[in-house]
């Protein structure tokens, strides 16, 4: 056996032994394939930024995608302290690259809301949660700060969580989550969600048909679960800042044919597990981007069938990236591994469906 990422690339007659190296079988290649040796060094850190330039198109989308990690690379030149610091800010306004900790408030930006002092404070009582023309059932976990709604009775149009405040009685909380239980949002007119501090439960959105937006994080969920927004035909745009969340569950935007969004705007680079999230009866070819996962242990079948994804790169210990994962992405140009001495890919079926479009670059 071979030392190294071994890359079993039985489509185009080619087989990859160690790391960025590739070695020519007796079948010629049907497609070029272009191979560099690139080393991921720390990327364990939230707490240091660091922004650098580089010629290479593929490092420049690495480093967009990486966000707050700490990123020290072989290839990197970094720019004098004042030109960082302007980069960084330039790209938090623009919403690419965020510190750890929740989305900037939407309503902080508008101006609405009133003062910070006040915040976006809703009322519980006798469990009913209520704010103007908007009512749902709820409950309050004090032991865990978890406010759990679990369903709704009035309100439509864009519902605004950011800054959420929870006054219950005497008592006033800002620092809580807000747990969307199963299936409670399925059928509510809700166009707009925006929830700086929420967790999801499975199945949460599952068949809205009004949900057009979603901006969404928090620090307690850790996984995107289940089906959540599976079904929901008119969700259009999804921004997602969830630091602690490692798994993607399955069918979470399955059959969200109107999706249009960046992939490393709804997943974070230190994912480790993903199922067939994007999988489903119609794919999600607005997906689009390049898939930037630093410690991937897993990487289920069919995952990102169908997607609009230009560009993986994938590095961790996983071992084995199964059969169907990017199976007819198209728009696919480049793909990169670093994983395990002994990872394995098949190309064939890893990247079916695919053979009869441009070229596609694998390192």
């Amino acid at each position: 056996t071979k030392q190294g990422c071994q890359l079993l690339l039985t489509a185009v007659g080619l087989v990859a032994g160690g790391r960025g190296a590739l070695h020519a079988a007796p079948a010629a290649p049907r497609t070029p394939w272009v191979t560099e040796v690139r080393e991921i060094v720390d990327l364990s850190s939230e707490t240091e930024w660091k922004i650098a330039k580089t010629a290479r198109k593929d490092t420049k989308e690495f480093l967009r995608m990486a966000g707050a990690a700490k990123i020290t690379r072989k290839e990197i030149e970094p720019l004098d302290e004042a030109t960082a610091t302007a980069n960084e800010q330039t790209a938090s306004r623009n919403g690419r690259v965020r510190r750890s900790g929740g989305l900037p408030s939407l309503r902080a930006e508008t101006g609405e809301g009133g003062n910070a002092a006040e915040g976006n404070v809703w009322t519980l009582s006798d469990g009913v949660l209520t704010k103007g023309d908007w009512q749902f059932q709820a409950e309050w976990k004090d032991r865990d700060s978890i406010l759990r709604i679990t369903g709704r009775t009035a309100g439509e149009g864009l519902l605004d969580w950011d800054g959420f405040v929870l006054r219950t009685g005497d008592r006033t909380v800002s620092d809580l989550a807000v747990n969307l239980v199963w299936n409670v949002f399925a059928a509510a007119p809700i166009t707009e969600f925006r929830c700086d501090k929420v967790i999801f439960d499975s199945w949460a959105f599952r068949g809205n048909k009004s949900l057009v937006s979603v901006r969404a994080g928090g620090l307690r969920l850790t996984t995107l679960p289940t089906e959540c927004f599976a079904g929901c035909t008119s969700l259009t745009n999804v921004v997602f800042d969830f630091p602690n969340v490692t798994g993607v569950g399955y069918g979470v935007f399955s059959g969200c044919t109107s999706l249009k969004a960046d992939v490393m705007d709804i997943l974070n680079p230190g994912i480790t597990t993903i199922d067939a999230a994007f999988y489903g009866t119609s794919n999600v070819a607005g997906l689009t981007g390049t898939l930037t996962l630093t410690n991937v242990t897993s990487i289920e079948k069919r995952a990102f069938n169908g997607t609009g994804l230009t560009g993986v790169y994938l590095a961790g210990p996983c071992t084995n990236i199964q059969d169907s994962v990017f199976f007819n992405c198209t728009s696919l140009r480049e793909a990169t591994f670093d994983l395990a001495p002994d990872a394995r890919v098949e190309t064939e079926n890893t990247f079916g469906g695919i053979w009869g479009s441009a070229p596609l670059d694998c390192a």
